[in-house]
């Protein structure tokens, strides 16, 4: 015969082990739920122009300047955050190639960068864009 288990058979060390498990366990999945991010979705090949020295995801923006953590480089050079400055010569487009401003440009939007191949090696690294398209 099977011997049934009840409460009073599971030590106090036991429970709490299975107390401190289980709390790992909700404090992970929430920890996943607060920091997913929406991705925004695109085509490579379709949405981009596929020349652009810089194609990354807005991080944060702040007046005239973008950080833009970069997810390709024309540059094959290992992948990272860069601070991207327009001014009044920076030609900015839309998705559909008509021109706009940098208030179009928000944070999470992913963005193509031409620039004149000067990146300052501060950490993040400094460029400022000649051209600025903001995908779809």
């Amino acid at each position: 015969m099977k011997k049934r288990i009840n409460r009073n058979d599971i030590s106090r060390r036991e429970e709490a082990g299975i107390r401190f498990i289980a709390l790992l366990v909700v404090g992970f999945l929430v920890v996943l739920a607060v920091n997913r991010e929406e991705t925004p979705t695109f085509n490579f090949s379709e949405d981009t122009t596929g020349d652009a020295h810089h194609l990354g995801k807005v991080l944060q923006k702040k007046g005239e300047t973008i950080l833009l953590e970069e997810q390709y480089n024309h540059y094959n050079q290992p992948l990272s955050k860069l601070w991207v400055t327009v001014n009044e010569v920076t030609e900015i487009l839309t998705a559909e190639g008509e021109e706009t401003t940098i208030s179009v440009v928000r944070k999470g939007d992913m963005v193509e960068v031409w620039n004149d191949g000067v990146v300052l090696e501060s950490h993040p690294g400094k460029t400022t864009a000649l051209k600025l398209r903001k995908l779809p």
